[in-house]
């Protein structure tokens, strides 16, 4: 081992470190931005990720994040949901906005999907909006697809996410709303 080089002694304690279990974060923000986002696709889950990384943090901060939409959900790394901040979206959307293969299954009707995204943004205009209203739409321009798969729902909530049009309610997955920030 050279002199520059880590053990894996070093390098676990380092990691461990920056992920904030052994000197952890001050605010579930700071957590959430650091680690460039928290995994939230079970919501019991992520919290538990944050509340192990936070010192001190309370349910009701959390919940104060989610009311004032100051924490969001978008699907983020590996096409997962994530939670982010708000204020990250930006940088979310240019960062995964490219990689969205969920809708390469309709190659040829791309211009539906993204009609069908943009007719739901426009709908939302700052208020929720359920998937299941998504799922209808979806359903009747591609009716095969709908019975037979659920992709081209989800392609259009992964479309309209990384693109900066809807954005996920945390804690209440059925939501989405309108982002007026990239606009």
């Amino acid at each position: 081992m050279t002199s520059d080089s880590l053990s894996r002694r070093q390098i676990v304690l380092e990691r461990l470190t920056r992920n904030g279990i052994l000197c952890p974060f001050s605010t579930a923000e700071d957590c959430i931005r650091t680690l460039g986002g928290i995994q939230y696709q079970v919501r019991a889950a992520g919290e538990i990720s944050i509340f192990l990384r936070v010192r001190g943090l309370r349910r009701s901060t959390l919940e104060r994040g989610y009311a004032s939409r100051k924490l969001i959900n978008q699907w983020g790394q590996r096409k997962t949901l994530h939670l982010y901040c708000r204020d990250d979206y930006p940088l979310v959307c240019d960062v995964y906005s490219p990689y969205n293969y969920l809708y390469q299954f309709l190659k040829g009707r791309e211009e539906e999907l993204v009609h069908i995204a943009e007719t739901v943004g426009s709908i939302a205009q700052g208020e929720e909006i359920d998937r299941d209203l998504i799922w209808k739409m979806v359903s009747e321009h591609f009716p095969e697809d709908a019975k037979s798969n659920t992709y081209a729902p989800y392609a259009v909530y992964s479309w309209s996410s990384n693109t900066g049009l809807l954005y996920q309610v945390p804690g209440r997955q059925r939501s989405f709303v309108r982002s007026d920030i990239l606009r």
